[in-house]
């Protein structure tokens, strides 16, 4: 099987769904996109394994400055990506069961007004 590039793949997908989800959704995919690539412009399939997930999160964490929820929601959508790429036929060396997103809702704090 010829190497295939994960973030070319996204790219490919996200815009031939562009015209078929919500701009709202375009947009915030196509954000996960850019933060993908300046992660690397040259992920393949077959480098993608676990440690990936960690890794690409400390880059998250550290280069993007972002906070726990992002990172989980940006994990949830590569994850679907990988899901679109596994339906076609790429093999992956984990389950994408085994890969926890984590919640991608915040806390709400509620504070009473001070005596």
């Amino acid at each position: 099987m010829p190497r295939a590039n994960f973030v070319q793949f996204f790219k490919k997908v996200l815009e031939e769904r562009k015209n078929t989800i919500q701009k709202s959704t375009y947009d915030k995919e196509r954000s996960i996109y850019r933060k993908l690539k300046s992660y690397s412009e040259e992920l393949y399939f077959e480098n993608i394994d676990l440690g990936f997930f960690e890794s690409y999160r400390r880059h998250l964490a550290t280069i993007n400055k972002n906070n726990r929820q992002t990172r989980n929601g940006n994990i949830k959508i590569l994850k679907k990506y990988l899901g679109y790429a596994v339906r076609i036929g790429v093999k992956l060396s984990f389950d994408l069961r085994d890969v926890e997103a984590g919640p991608t809702k915040g806390c709400l704090l509620y504070t009473s007004p001070s005596p």
